[in-house]
């Protein structure tokens, strides 16, 4: 049986459509006219000798045209990913796409910078700042060349290199915890992991909470910690500009916490490979302690 190949145009069509719920707006979307599209679609068919819609009115998938929308819409995105990385490295010279969880960018990219704006513009970074859950699925989505993410739970499978990275719990210098009352939390939204790190460990140790501020972006939850408003997990290299780690044990023991460094050497550009080789020897200057692999 000759191979048989679906030209990109006749799939982008198809899933344009399934998309738009209708011809005359997946037509509109892609630029083209209707019959065309209509024919694209007809197309697809013939090449898959099977019917895409059950209904062509409501436009209800077969289950053939079910299994064309998914992975056309996987196909599709691999084949835009790629002319993307093409056109970064044409006119760009080299654009870096790294993920760094928010807590930890300050004090990042104040030792990066040299290393992500030199060869005179050649070398360019976009730099994403995000709940370590996010980054994740950037990565995992080819969203993110390297990404350096805050993780309780067990990612060294698919980490390029781990760091333990203490814990603590960080409150005002001046801050006086309220007698007989519940701790008041600053944290993160809901299934964050710095929020189910910091409940669980309140609930093993019996303390009884009070959530008072919420923010995924951490200068909002730094300043509500700096003003005495109550208590935060964060990591304990970042407790400074007023702040200061308070006794574990007088609120709640913490969880082994790792920082895992997500990057493919076999994809990857030779800048984002330097750019990795400078954050490690960053994590090591603040003294941080790398995991076996």
């Amino acid at each position: 049986m000759p191979a048989r190949a679906i030209p990109i145009d006749v799939l982008r069509a198809f899933v344009a459509v399934v998309k738009a719920r209708g011809f005359t707006r997946a037509a509109e979307e892609l630029g083209r006219t209707q019959p065309t599209i209509s024919l694209q679609v007809k197309r697809l068919e013939e090449l898959i000798e099977t019917p895409l819609f059950e209904n062509s009115t409501r436009l209800t998938l077969t289950r053939a045209g079910e299994i064309c929308r998914d992975y056309g819409l996987r196909v599709l995105q691999a084949h835009d990913e790629l002319f993307e990385q093409l056109a970064r490295i044409e006119h760009n010279g080299e654009t870096i796409r790294l993920g760094l969880p928010g807590d930890l960018a300050g004090f990042l990219m104040s030792g990066l910078a040299g290393n992500l704006f030199q060869n005179g513009g050649r070398r360019s970074v976009a730099v994403s700042c995000d709940l370590p859950e996010n980054l994740v699925a950037a990565y995992r989505l080819n969203q993110l060349d390297v990404a350096l993410v805050v993780s309780a739970s067990d990612l060294a499978g698919e980490a390029a290199a781990q760091w333990r990275l203490p814990m603590a719990w960080v409150a005002a210098r001046d801050y006086a915890a309220p007698a007989g009352q519940p701790i008041p939390l600053i944290t993160t939204p809901e299934n964050s992991c710095y929020r189910e790190m910091a409940i669980a460990a309140l609930r093993k140790a019996g303390q009884s909470f009070a959530i008072v501020c919420t923010s995924a972006d951490f200068n909002v939850l730094r300043s509500a910690v700096a003003s005495g408003a109550g208590v935060a997990l964060m990591p304990r290299a970042i407790a400074r500009e007023g702040l200061a780690p308070l006794a574990n044990q007088a609120i709640a023991v913490l969880p082994e916490v790792t920082l895992s460094l997500f990057f493919a050497p076999s994809t990857v550009t030779q800048g984002a490979k330097e750019l990795v080789s400078n954050i490690a020897e960053m994590l090591g200057e603040a003294g941080l302690t790398t995991l076996a692999a």
